[in-house]
This record gives structure tokens, C-alpha cells and sequence, in this order.
């Protein structure tokens, strides 16, 4: 009994497992099978040798799965074959294909079940149905893998039947070939008089498929054929018409008119005797040279247009035979040789003789150089003409060498130089009067050649600085110039360069004896009659005395020109100060009129009202008592008043403005206080109100300190703060009227410049001092104050001060944002509060940026309608921004807003690149009439 029947009754006897169980046994036991088999099969089966020495060992896997899905899946159909039917019927194929036997895969497929069965658990067994499964699917894949190994060995038994269709394959692969030929060909049947074949060119040409058509009837329906001269050709006469009757045609041309087009073609053929059974016939080859005939007639044509160019431009040519000195030339040649046609016997030396005695020799020896040297000849000479006119002649030639380096000709052109050698002599002569002339100038006088470059200086300058000419071509005149003075120099000489534009500047060059004097210098460029630069021309003249003098002058001017500006300044600065919160006061209580506002509203603007009335009212104060103390009027009043509670209530208000801020502040009593003290309270608040709102104003993040002590008679007040700081530089300024840190400050904080001046007067005037302590740029400053109070005996002393501060009440932003697009730029939040209320009760959508980078940036990468933008900001002023918008390429409407109401402000404004202007506080007709005025300029 074999192994696999042994097998089958083991497991009839245990019917223990499924068939999903043992499916995923084998399964788990997948690769140890495949291991398993391929090592028993190569030692049972002989021929299982090779590389791929079974077939079922590259189908294993898929053969395993298989199985499972039988086992598991148990509805799955199979088409059962009877395999011993099935190996008799395709047994000899297999023999014959030279392999191994059906019975070794038989063989394999025992293997490979024992091979399963060893790796079943001992004492497993399986169900009926399971037992049932598993016989069949080794059955029907054992089938179905004969099957397939059979059929594929078939394919080597099939191709020596196959070899007998080659012929006909021959056959078909030449038709085919054909068919793709990119010329049109046709066959025509000489018994039938047919056309029995045409290829895919040809019917794409005819547009028709003529084939077993009668080729006496195509000509004159569809086709019109004619002669190169038009000549229409008739049926009988057609190429294909004269083959049938036997004549021969080759490379005649013809004109093809078909439905697809017009054709330049040639016409061969070939006759084709009867063979192998096939008729005689005649093989018409077309080819299509419709471009090539296009191509010649403008080649024609450009050649035709060249020989005339040649003739407009007066051009000779000519061909030289170095080795019979024969020459061949052209009536262009003979003309500016002056020789007539007739008489010429081209040779060289005949037309050696036509040229000027002085220039034979030099001409003849360039074209033997050249020839020796295998390099172009470029030369001038002249020829005396029979009448004895003299010609200039520019000649260029380049000979043709054969491997060995023989000359095998000579090939030139001539060009009748005449007119402008002569212009370049007389030229020449004209320099060297000029020269003459210049020498005789108190100027020094010099040229240069279009790129800068020196080449010619007058006597007058080497007499100056001891120098030759040779030390000055190029840029070597720069070593006289005076070192401060040479990077701008050459600066502007570059410029000039550039820009082909007059040079002008103001140097100091080194005389002989090592002095430099002040010269100014100018030149201007030449160009010639087609508009190129040709030349610099120039001259320096001394101005050494006059430039002394008027820097004398200059010096005197600036002084009083810094006097009138300063005053100017302090004007413009007041100016600013007070229409800033003049502005914010007029439009607000304009606003205040609207019947629509409501409570909150209302509050908001009166605050806003009050807050710049408040600053003007300080502004104006500061002005006041500074016209006060300088015209000595200032009184000083005595009154005694509780110091702690003036403390109290200052700090409140200083807390107050620090939290609106968002900064800290802090007030302490280093040391008691006397309850009462007799000065100048008014003076004295003003004094605290100046430092510590200074250093407030100033920080921008952190917080201010004010500590106060009190010895012998005098209260010390000590305001530190984490501001700004101020540099060495900006204190020798810091206490001058009119004047702050720097410029920008104004711009960024506002004020007039006048607190810390007064302050310091007040303290003066109050029996103290008001000084700096210390101050680190970056890191903050500390101010002291001292002032002398008086007190009596019996007044008490208290420890620490005590203050509320007062939140911060924010202004609601009001408007609802449509119609025309607008960048406000303006520092102040008052005026955008304003502005951005005027004008988005009208419809405008309003965007705000604080300073002007912030608006810069804005207005580049939005596509705003126009710009509203002020003059004096923190950070980049607005005539900076305008600037650089402008310098930008940006085009579009920017209106100027500024407190300066002064004339020459507008006019400043309108040169920096503003569109418009507006002076502040800003009337809300008139900024709503002019946006509506440039509104509709968008249109």
C-alpha cells in the first residue's frame, strides 16, 4: 500500500481536527514544507539536478496556499480531470521535449504530500469532509500543473511547424515594409493594366487609394499632372501610361495637383519580370522635392539680393593663385583699381603696378607674410588711378592651405577707404593745431579715450607737477591727487563714464614743490557722426585763492544759517506741538455735534477733548514761564502745604500715566517726611511733572522709580527709569533750549524740548539744583532734584506715601470699513481715532500703520487706493517714506498730513514725491472733498 494511501486510512481512524485547523497547520509549517521537499526530491529524482531542477519547485508556495484555500474556503469549485486520461493524451509531447517524464511530476507530488503529513501533529485526525477536501485539491492541482507544464513544452515542438509559415511571414514583413517607406511607390500590373499596389505615402499624396484601379483612368479625374513649364499632361503621356507601354522613366520631374495638395515631384521605375508565380509588373518610385524646389528659389533669390548688397556696398573681392600668381577678380575691384575690364591680364602683378610706388612693396611683402604664417592680412595702401587720382584702399584677405600646409589660394575683399582716411588725416592735423593751441592756455588741459583712460595733456600740466606723460596715461594721474579728495573723484569720473554725461568736480592736486592746490575740473564727451563716443576733452583750472576765500565766507554763512535754523526749528516744533492737540480737540468736538453718538461714544471723544487740552495747556505753560525766566519775571511764591499729600496725588497721576502705558511705577520715602514744608508747590509739581512724565514717556518697557529724602532743608528727588538712556554725545546737549536727545525723538515722543531747561531754571530759582546722575544708552537714566524748603520746628514727620491708580479707559474703535481702500499712516492714536471716524462714516475702509516703515511695508504690499500718510513720525519720518516709496516705482495718490502750516512745508513735501497736503488739525470737509476729488481720478 503506497505512503499516501497509508496516510488516508491513519486519518480515518482520528477524526479529531477540521479541515480550517489543519488548513492553518500547514499554514504555520509553510516554508519547513518547501525546505523538506526540494532536499528529497533532489536525492529520489536523478534528472533534478539543474538549477530549476523540478517544476513545481518555482510553484510550491502557490500550490500550498491553494491547498489551504481548499481546505478552508469549502465551497470552491474545481474542474476535476482525470489525470491518467489526461498524461496519455499529452504523454508523448512530454517526452519528446527532452525533459524528465510526467511520472517524475507525479513523483514530485508524492513527495510533496508526504512531505505535509510528516508535519502534521502525531495523533491528529481528520473529519470526513476534511479528508475528502484535502484528496481532491492535491487531484485537482496535480491536474491542472500537468496540464500547464505540458502545454508550455508543447511551444518548442510548435516552432518547426512555424518555420514553414516564414515564407508567407517574408513576405508580409516586406509588404510591410514597404508600406512604411516615406516615399510614395506604386505597382502596376502589366497584363491588366491595373494599379495592383500602393503604399501608405502614396495614398497620403493621392488622397485616394487607387489600388486595383485601371491606371490609364486615374489621370484627369482626381489627379491633374503637368510639365515644369505649366503644360497640362495627358492621360497617355503620363509616366505610368508610357511604362505599360514599355519605355523606361527615370528622373522626370513633374507637377502633381491631388486632393491633398501640390506636389514638385521625380518619377523612377523599375520593371519587374514574372516570377513565382506573380505577373509582370512596373515598380513607380515618387519623390517629393517640392521644399528642395522652394529652398532653391529663395537660395535664388538671396543670392540675387547679395550680389546686389555687394554692389550697393562698393565691395571687391578677389582670388589670388599663389602658385601662378594668376588673380581672379571682381568688376568692383577693377573700378576701385581704376583698371578697365578689357585690358586687365589677371595677374598680380598687374595689379601691383596700379598701386602707389611707396606701398608696393609693403603690400606684397603682408600677402608673402601671411601666406608663410597661415594668418588674415589686414592692410592700406593706395592706387593712382590712369587720371592720376590717388584712392585709400583697405584690403582684408585670408588664405586656403592644403594638409601639408600648401597654399591652395588666396581669397580677399577690398573696400574704397577714401573719404574717411582722409577725414582721419585731416583730424589729425587738427590735433596737432589743437595741441599747439592748448600749450599756449593758463589751463591745464587734457583728453581721454571713451573708456576713461588719459592720453594727453597739455604743457601747462607737466610744468605744474613736475611730471612726464608717460606717468600719466591711464589712471596715473590719480597719484596727484590729494587723498581725502581721490574716492570721490574717482566716483564721479566713473559716473561720468556711465552715463556719458558732463564730469565736473572739485579736487586738490600735488604741485612740484609738494603743495596742493584746489583745481576744478570738466569734461565733456565727444561723440562722432553716428552718435558713438569718441573722446573726453577737459581742463583744470586753479581756484585755490577763490576757494579759500569762499570757504571763509561758507563758514560765516552756516553760522548764521544754524541761528535761523534753530529759530526756525523751535517754530516749526511749536508749531507741531500745539496744532497736534488743537487737531485732535476740533475734530472731536465737531464729532460731539453728531446727534447719533451714543453715550459711550460721547464720553470717549470728551476724554480725548480733555486729554489735548490738557497738553496744549502744558505746552503753552512751558513757553510762558520760559519767556518768563528769561526775561526775569518769574515769581517765586512762598506758601506752606502738606508735602505727603502733594506727593500722594502727584504719584496717583503719574501711576495713572505709567499703567496707561504698561510700565510700572513706584514711588518711595527713603527717609520721614515733614508733614508740612514751605516753597513754591505749583513750581515744584511743575518740576516733577516734567522729570518723571520725561521718564514715563521715554520707557518702553520696564518701570520708573521716584525715591525721596529729606536732610537738612532740602528734598531730594531721585526718578529712575529703564529707558532709552542717553549717550555722552546727546548730554552736552541735554539742557540747551529747544533741543532733545536727537531729531527722532521729536518725532517719536513729541515735545518741545523745553522741560528739561525750565526744569533746571525752576529748581534754580526754588534754592536747589537739577542735574544728571548717571545714564547708560540702552539701560536707563536717573535724574536728581534738589529742593530748599523751609519748616518749622513743631511739624510732624510721617513714614511712606500712599496712591490709587486710575485704570486706563480705552476710546472704542467706531466705523464700519467699505468703499474706497485707505493706508492711514500717523503716530498719533488720537488723529487715527479722528481720520479713521471722518472718513468711515463716508464709506472708506481704513488700514492704520504707526510709523513709516510699518506704513512702507503696508503700502508695497497692499493695493491701496491712496495713502494718507504724516510728515513727522517715529521711527522713518514721512519724507523718508515718500522717498523710498517713490525710488520703489510706487505711483499711486500719497497725501501729505503735517502741523507745519508753513508755506515752505508744503512745498517741501510736494518735492519729496507727495501727491497732495493737508495742514493739521484737518477741517472734515476739506479731507473728504479732496479724497473724493482723487477717488473719481481712479476711474
Amino acid at each position: 500500500m503506497s505512503t499516501w494511501n497509508n496516510f488516508l486510512l491513519r486519518l480515518s481512524r482520528f477524526r479529531q481536527i477540521t479541515p480550517e485547523s489543519l488548513g492553518k497547520i500547514i499554514a504555520d509549517e509553510k516554508s519547513n514544507i518547501l525546505t523538506v521537499f526540494l532536499d528529497r526530491v533532489r536525492a529520489e529524482i536523478p534528472a533534478a539536478k539543474g538549477e530549476k531542477d523540478t517544476y513545481l519547485a518555482d510553484h510550491i508556495p502557490d500550490f500550498i496556499d491553494e491547498l489551504i484555500e481548499f481546505l478552508v474556503e469549502k465551497e470552491r469549485k474545481s474542474n476535476f480531470q482525470d489525470f491518467e486520461k489526461f498524461a496519455a493524451v499529452h504523454g508523448l509531447f512530454r517526452a519528446q521535449s527532452g525533459k524528465y517524464s510526467v511520472q517524475n511530476l507525479r513523483h514530485e507530488y508524492s513527495i510533496l504530500r508526504e512531505t505535509i503529513i510528516s508535519k502534521l501533529p502525531p495523533f491528529s485526525a481528520l473529519s470526513n469532509e476534511g479528508l475528502s477536501l484535502f484528496s481532491k485539491a492535491f487531484d485537482i492541482s496535480l491536474s491542472r500543473s500537468v496540464e500547464i507544464f505540458l502545454r508550455n513544452s508543447l511551444l518548442d515542438m510548435r516552432t518547426a511547424s512555424e518555420s514553414v509559415q516564414n515564407s508567407e511571414n517574408q513576405q508580409l514583413w516586406i509588404r510591410e515594409a514597404l508600406n512604411r517607406l516615406p516615399k510614395p511607390l506604386f505597382l502596376l500590373d502589366m497584363d491588366g493594366k491595373k494599379i495592383s499596389y500602393t503604399n501608405a505615402a502614396a495614398r497620403r499624396m493621392l488622397g485616394i487609394d487607387y489600388t486595383g484601379q485601371n491606371a490609364f483612368q486615374v489621370v484627369g479625374k482626381t489627379i491633374i499632372a503637368k510639365r515644369i513649364n505649366g503644360e497640362l499632361i495627358k492621360a497617355e503621356d503620363m509616366p505610368s501610361s508610357r511604362l505599360l507601354r514599355g519605355e523606361t522613366v527615370n528622373d522626370e520631374e513633374i507637377l502633381l495637383t491631388t486632393s491633398t495638395g501640390e506636389y514638385h515631384i521625380k518619377v523612377f521605375s523599375e520593371h519587374l519580370p514574372s516570377m513565382h508565380g506573380q505577373p509582370a509588373s512596373v515598380l513607380i518610385l515618387f519623390q517629393d522635392i517640392t521644399t528642395l524646389k522652394k529652398t532653391e528659389g529663395k537660395l535664388r533669390s538671396t543670392q540675387s539680393e547679395l550680389k546686389k548688397a555687394v554692389e550697393i556696398a562698393q565691395v571687391g573681392f578677389w582670388n589670388l593663385d599663389p602658385q601662378t600668381q594668376k588673380i581672379s577678380v571682381t568688376l568692383q575691384f577693377l573700378e576701385q583699381f581704376g583698371i578697365e575690364k578689357d585690358s586687365f591680364k589677371s595677374t598680380l602683378d598687374e595689379a601691383v603696378k596700379v598701386m602707389h610706388p611707396d606701398d608696393r612693396d609693403r603690400v606684397t611683402s603682408a600677402i608673402n607674410n601671411s601666406i608663410q604664417t597661415q594668418t588674415p592680412c589686414h592692410i592700406q595702401y593706395r592706387v593712382v588711378h590712369s587720371n592720376d587720382e590717388v584712392r585709400w584702399i583697405e584690403a582684408k584677405g585670408e588664405g586656403v592651405y592644403a594638409p601639408d600646409g600648401q597654399p591652395i589660394r588666396f581669397t580677399g575683399t577690398t573696400i574704397d577707404v577714401t573719404t574717411s582716411t582722409l577725414a582721419r588725416i585731416i583730424a589729425e592735423e587738427s590735433v596737432r593745431e589743437l595741441q599747439i593751441l592748448a600749450d599756449s592756455m593758463p589751463q591745464i588741459v587734457w583728453s581721454a579715450k571713451a573708456n576713461g583712460d588719459l592720453n594727453y595733456f597739455n604743457q601747462v600740466w607737466f610744468d605744474y607737477s613736475g611730471s612726464i606723460l608717460e606717468q600719466n596715461i591711464g589712471i596715473g594721474w590719480t597719484q596727484f591727487v590729494h587723498p581725502e579728495d581721490l574716492p570721490e573723484t574717482g566716483e564721479r569720473w566713473k559716473n561720468s563714464l556711465k552715463t556719458n554725461t558732463l564730469y565736473e568736480n572739485q579736487f586738490r592736486l600735488r604741485r612740484h614743490d609738494g603743495q596742493y592746490r584746489w583745481f576744478v575740473a570738466r569734461a565733456v564727451p565727444a561723440f562722432d557722426t553716428l552718435g558713438k563716443l569718441n573722446k573726453w576733452y577737459g581742463t583744470n583750472t586753479d581756484i585755490h585763492d577763490q576757494k579759500i576765500l569762499n570757504d571763509q565766507l561758507q563758514d560765516a554763512r552756516e553760522v548764521a544759517d544754524r541761528a535761523n535754523a534753530a529759530k526756525s526749528q523751535f517754530l516749526a516744533n511749536m508749531s507741531h506741538e500745539i496744532r497736534t492737540p488743537l487737531g485732535a480737540i476740533m475734530g472731536f468736538a465737531s464729532l460731539l455735534k453728531d446727534d447719533g453718538l451714543g453715550s459711550e461714544e460721547r464720553d470717549s471723544f470728551s476724554s480725548v477733548i480733555e486729554r489735548n487740552s490738557f497738553q496744549l495747556l502744558r505746552i503753552i505753560d512751558d513757553i510762558l514761564d520760559l519767556s518768563k525766566v528769561e526775561a526775569g519775571m518769574m515769581l517765586i511764591e512762598h506758601i506752606e502745604f502738606s508735602l505727603p499729600e502733594m506727593l500722594t496725588d502727584f504719584s496717583s497721576l503719574m501711576g495713572f500715566k505709567a499703567r496707561e502705558k504698561g510700565i510700572g511705577f513706584a514711588s518711595k520715602a527713603m527717609t520721614s517726611l515733614p508733614s508740612l514744608v514751605t516753597t513754591d508747590p505749583t513750581r515744584l509739581r511743575q518740576i516733577l511733572i516734567n522729570v518723571v512724565g520725561n521718564a514715563i514717556k521715554f520707557t518702553e518697557r520696564g518701570h520708573v522709580e521716584m525715591r525721596i529724602c529729606y536732610k537738612d532743608g532740602f528734598v531730594d528727588f531721585e526718578v529712575e527709569d529703564t529707558g532709552r538712556g542717553i549717550s555722552p554725545e546727546q548730554e552736552q546737549n541735554l539742557f540747551q533750549p529747544f533741543t532733545q536727545a536727537d531729531t527722532s525723538t521729536t518725532r517719536k515722543f513729541g515735545g518741545t524740548g523745553l522741560g528739561l531747561v525750565l526744569s533746571r531754571t525752576l529748581a534754580e530759582a526754588l534754592g536747589g539744583t537739577f542735574e544728571l546722575k548717571r545714564s547708560v544708552l540702552g539701560q536707563g537714566s536717573t535724574f536728581m532734584v534738589r529742593i530748599a524748603v523751609a519748616v518749622k520746628s513743631d511739624v510732624k514727620y510721617v513714614n511712606g506715601l500712599g496712591f490709587e491708580t486710575v485704570p486706563v479707559r480705552s476710546v472704542a474703535h467706531v466705523g464700519q470699513l467699505s468703499g474706497l481702500k485707505v493706508l492711514l499712516v500717523e503716530d498719533s492714536p488720537d488723529n487715527q481715532a479722528l481720520i479713521s471716524i471722518y472718513l468711515g462714516r463716508v464709506g472708506a475702509n481704513i488700514d492704520i500703520a504707526s510709523d513709516g516703515e510699518q506704513g512702507y511695508a503696508m503700502a508695497i504690499e497692499n493695493r491701496y487706493d491712496l495713502v494718507l500718510m504724516d510728515v513727522q513720525m517715529p521711527i522713518m519720518d514721512g519724507i523718508t517714506t515718500i522717498k523710498k516709496l517713490r525710488a520703489a516705482g510706487y505711483n499711486r495718490t500719497v497725501i501729505a498730513l503735517t502741523a507745519h502750516a508753513m508755506k515752505e512745508e508744503r512745498k517741501r513735501c510736494l518735492d519729496a514725491g507727495f501727491t497732495d497736503f493737508l495742514s493739521k488739525p484737518i477741517p472734515k470737509d476739506e479731507l473728504i472733498n479732496m479724497l473724493v476729488r482723487y477717488k473719481s481720478k481712479l476711474r
